[in-house]
């Protein structure tokens, strides 16, 4: 993917784990049964697709998000579900947990 096709301003959606996430194996996913093949309660394919199309398109400050992609460790953005909303990174149209995840992730 090209840098002009990265929409999401910190990368996510360039990221080649985080698209594994997003795009998912629907061979295998298929082949497990019950909840697109997860575990009741965890993130789905969905889940991360939405989240990809969330941050293309919602406004995120990514000054605030790059310095704490810096930061030594992620460990109030994992503890605190609320914590991007709340430090003003993201809106509440995002999902804060799914960011979370990718972020950690991400890094």
């Amino acid at each position: 993917m090209s840098d002009e096709e990265c929409r999401s301003p910190i990368g996510l959606d360039c990221c080649s784990c985080c698209l594994d996430l997003a795009n998912g194996c629907d061979a295998v996913t298929a082949g497990r049964g019950g909840h697109n093949g997860s575990v009741a309660g965890s993130p789905t394919v969905t889940h991360f697709r939405q989240l990809r199309n969330q941050l293309m398109f919602q406004n995120l400050n990514t000054d605030k998000l790059n310095n704490i992609m810096r930061q030594d460790s992620l460990e109030s953005v994992v503890r605190d579900p609320c914590y991007l909303l709340n430090e003003g990174i993201c809106n509440s149209n995002i999902d804060q947990t799914m960011l979370s995840i990718l972020l950690f992730f991400h890094r």
